[in-house]
């Protein structure tokens, strides 16, 4: 009997929670007559869940996909040429790692901004160098943003080889364009892709073409800041492959080149300090 009295609490409990749920998810969405009303009650549904802890629940993100479904039933032409609603909607799915259904979000929204913001030539409508530069900039940073998703998306599924490939295509098409960079903004795009293809080989513990990665990108881009980082990146893959010997070297060089009381001496003793402790 006192179990019969608990599952029917239980049910109740259960129902009421269940009410509640379809009550927020479908009845509290308001019926906008614009589309840019739909749109904005949708992205605040998406950032009150992106900056609190449920971001990685799966019914949280459901309650912002709900409130996405209406913006594409009411206004299909103007949201699916959207590359804002068409990625919200990718992050949403990404974010409670339903990678299949963001893949297909981000994968139009890779197309629309390609027809949009890739097709134009800014030269022929009268834009000065400096002007083109920042648009460059802006464009091929938005591009890698939605590229890099793709590519988790795969990892995501252990589709490493298409999370490569990915990347790669990436770096294909904005190598060029990006050449007349500042060499960070090109870094922050070309370099970074490089990066994550590194990461990829190290998951697969394919170390050895990392750490190629690694000294290509150092020759490429001849800034200490940069390389030091490169630098890093090499120790850590050293001591994944279980080459501590060679990790220390990097640090003890790091230190020796560029003084005790720099900030890069001072991360690289601080990895050494742990390297020894766990050593």
């Amino acid at each position: 009997m006192k179990i019969l009295k608990l599952l029917i609490i239980f049910f109740i409990i259960a129902s009421i929670f269940f009410g509640i749920s379809v009550y927020w998810r479908i009845i509290r969405i308001p019926i906008y007559d614009s589309y840019e009303n739909q749109k904005a009650y949708a992205h605040k549904r998406y950032m009150h869940i992106y900056n609190t802890p449920t971001a990685r629940i799966k019914i949280a993100w459901d309650w912002v996909l709900d409130a996405f479904d209406i913006v594409y039933k009411k206004f299909p032409d103007k949201a699916y040429d959207d590359i804002d609603t068409l990625g919200w909607t990718g992050d949403a799915y990404f974010f409670s790692n339903r990678y299949d259904d963001a893949l297909k979000y981000y994968t139009k929204e890779l197309d629309v901004f390609k027809a949009t913001k890739l097709a134009p030539d800014y030269t022929k409508l009268g834009y000065n160098t400096q002007r083109i530069q920042n648009i460059t900039s802006l464009n091929y940073k938005w591009l890698f943003k939605i590229y890099n998703l793709v590519s988790n998306c795969y990892y995501g599924k252990s589709e490493y080889d298409k999370s490569e490939a990915t990347l790669r295509e990436f770096i294909n098409l904005a190598d060029e364009p990006t050449k007349s960079l500042e060499i960070w903004q090109r870094y922050n795009l070309i370099g970074e892709a490089w990066k994550g293809i590194a990461g990829i080989y190290k998951r697969k513990k394919e170390y050895n073409k990392a750490i190629e990665i690694y000294d290509n990108l150092e020759k490429e881009f001849p800034k200490v800041s940069i390389q030091v980082g490169l630098q890093e990146a090499k120790a850590r893959t050293y001591i994944q492959m279980g080459d501590v010997k060679k990790a220390k070297q990097i640090y003890e060089e790091l230190i020796n080149k560029y003084g005790k009381n720099s900030v890069y001496a001072i991360n690289a003793m601080n990895a050494l300090k742990q390297l020894q402790h766990e050593n």
